[in-house]
């Protein structure tokens, strides 16, 4: 647990500084995301990884693909503070 609020801390981190910027913001939760070794729970919005069968990336535009991760970003930065502050096992 205390490995995951060191995370959630750093991803507030980089959203606060890269929020205006969403290809600077993807860039750089792709670094924490290797810095944390990969975990499984963060796919979901890095770039290089390949989408879930929910959605087909070459349907939409650049633009939508990107605001699509970052939909995602926010919404995994919601449930991992619920996560934290329940104190919900991993």
């Amino acid at each position: 647990m205390e490995k995951r609020k060191w995370r959630y801390v750093i991803l507030r981190e980089v959203n606060a500084k890269y929020s205006d910027h969403a290809t600077e913001l993807l860039g750089k939760l792709a670094e924490v995301y290797a810095d944390m070794n990969y975990p499984e729970d963060m796919e979901g919005f890095i770039h290089y990884q390949p989408s879930n069968n929910r959605c087909n990336p070459r349907l939409y535009s650049y633009e939508k693909n990107i605001n699509r991760l970052c939909n995602l970003f926010q919404a995994f930065l919601v449930k991992e503070k619920q996560i934290i502050q329940n104190g919900l096992p991993l």
